[in-house]
């Protein structure tokens, strides 16, 4: 009985010993495959973060285009109300010069008074308007000649003045929101 009691240990001690083994071995395939799943698992997470930064520079770049578009678009809608009346005082100018003529000319006469103070003003009453539209005329006279604000008709010998100087103006020029609608013609000295 000894002997079968033995055989009995024995047989039991090796099932121990190999339940033993085949776990270890068995822990040792899992710890493998953790080892290799943690290094997909590794490469994955790069691959993930790589793609995380190509978004965010994605957002950041599209965010900075709709910022930029968002500028331009309220320029241009503040250009338009700031010009939008350039046309219609174009069209006025003409109708000012005459004017401006006529009162010239009746200014002289003691007989058109009358007319020249009427026509005077509704000259004022304009340049009044032009103001409130922040239409200005340009200065012309005894100033250096700009080609942006000065077209030059002609060219004068003028001994009392500079050479460059504007010493005419034949027609004004105006301003509009510090934009050249119309430049001075003007007679230049040599």
């Amino acid at each position: 009985m000894d002997e079968e009691c033995k055989k009995e240990q024995d047989k039991e001690n090796k099932e121990d010993t190999e339940a033993k083994q085949q776990k270890k071995d068995t822990l040792h395939k899992e710890g493998i495959h953790k080892t290799r799943g943690i290094g997909r698992l590794k490469e994955e997470n790069s691959s993930l973060k790589q793609q995380l930064g190509e978004y965010q520079d994605m957002v950041k770049r599209t965010m900075a285009d709709y910022d930029n578009y968002r500028k331009r678009t309220q320029k241009e809608k503040d250009n338009i109300s700031l010009y939008a009346n350039e046309k219609l005082i174009m069209d006025l100018l003409p109708i000012i010069d005459n004017m401006e003529r006529a009162v010239d000319s009746f200014n002289d006469d003691p007989a058109f008074k009358d007319y020249y103070e009427g026509i005077n003003m509704v000259l004022k009453q304009i340049h009044q308007l032009l103001d409130k539209y922040n239409v200005k005329e340009i200065k012309a006279v005894g100033e250096e000649f700009d080609p942006y604000l000065h077209h030059a008709v002609a060219q004068v010998e003028d001994e009392d003045c500079e050479s460059n100087i504007v010493i005419e103006v034949l027609q004004k020029g105006y301003k509009l929101n510090d934009k050249v609608i119309r430049p001075s013609m003007v007679k230049v000295a040599k």
